[in-house]
């Protein structure tokens, strides 16, 4: 399936226009990727080079099936039936991003995208400064996804919500997305814990860019970027200072996104013993149906993983309603 057929459907991704070493278990969560690049049993093998104890290069890996083989130990969760705009599987749609799975063979009834927000519309005005936060967000991962009691769905595959442990859990080819947007210019942070070759990615409901994104690297944690796609690779070229940092002695790190409204601009901060790791700012967003309000978190699907592979994101804080200035102000904070 299309990219813009994922992100684009339910994804937007959220539609889905829309990703850390292996856990137990050593049989791949789908089937072998056709390519072959060759992952032994403790580490994960991209390009056919895997990192010690961790993860290698990655690259293009070929074609997986959404449906077919079983995701272990994650609980059953509605799968969405049909991209938004009804590409055939195997077609492509306007967003002209290729993909790798196919969601129950592209048929079915399409899944309307998420409630439209005012990211990307004017923000509310707030005194000069830095201000205080008069409108925080948070989520304890306290409901499953798509319940009455969360406000976070299912977008693909079979993400779901810990709820014992607070905390979302993603692995290969998943995606979890915000039912309604944020409003206005906001920031959203988590710690998460890379646990196997998935790489993640904070993926605001467009389908355009290539996102700061992180995976396992070793025993540490590396910086990069990612766009969904089997065949889309790793990179660490997008920002200096940022990409091919490799956080080394810990697999949990502070994520936090930042979204400028009236700019229309994308950056993340990882932070770890004291020190903050920035992206650049990802703009020059084109796509009509772009709405940066709804969050998204994406276990991409250009790794090559063992069943069990997770990656937690645990309780959200941050604030929204912010102007950009606000949101600049706690980048750089």
């Amino acid at each position: 399936m299309h990219w813009g057929q994922k992100l684009g459907h339910g994804f937007g991704l959220g539609v889905i226009a829309v990703m850390a070493l292996a856990c137990a278990g050593n049989s791949f969560k789908s089937a072998p990727d056709p390519g072959g690049s060759g992952a032994s049993q403790g580490g994960v093998s991209h390009a056919g080079e895997a990192a010690e104890g961790g993860v290698g290069n990655a690259s293009p890996t070929g074609g997986v099936s959404a449906t077919g083989g079983g995701k272990l130990g994650f609980e059953a969760q509605p799968r969405p039936r049909a991209p938004l705009g009804g590409a055939a599987a195997g077609g492509q749609t306007g967003a002209g991003m290729a993909g790798s799975a196919t969601a129950d063979g592209g048929g079915g009834d399409a899944v309307q995208p998420p409630e439209e927000g005012s990211a990307g519309e004017p923000n509310i005005p707030e005194p000069p400064g830095e201000p205080d936060c008069t409108t925080p967000l948070a989520d304890d991962w306290t409901a499953a996804l798509g319940s009455a009691g969360s406000e976070w769905r299912v977008e693909f595959g079979d993400p779901r919500v810990d709820a014992e442990q607070h905390r979302l859990v993603v692995s290969f080819d998943d995606v979890a997305g915000r039912a309604t947007a944020y409003q206005g210019g906001y920031y959203v942070t988590a710690e998460v814990t890379l646990e196997g070759g998935t790489v993640l990615t904070p993926y605001p409901y467009s389908n355009e860019m290539r996102w700061p994104s992180l995976r396992r690297s070793g025993s540490g944690v590396e910086l990069g970027a990612a766009k969904y796609g089997s065949g889309e690779p790793w990179t660490t070229s997008d920002w200096p200072g940022f990409s091919g940092v490799v956080i080394a002695g810990t697999k949990s790190v502070t994520l936090t996104t930042y979204v400028k409204a009236s700019s229309k601009a994308v950056a993340v901060k990882v932070s770890y013993g004291g020190h903050d790791y920035r992206s650049g700012w990802v703009s020059g967003f084109t796509w009509p149906q772009t709405n940066l309000g709804v969050m998204r978190y994406v276990g991409q699907n250009n790794s090559r993983v063992y069943s069990g592979d997770a990656v937690y994101v645990g309780p959200l804080r941050g604030c929204q309603k912010l102007t950009d200035a606000a949101v600049e102000a706690a980048f750089q904070d």
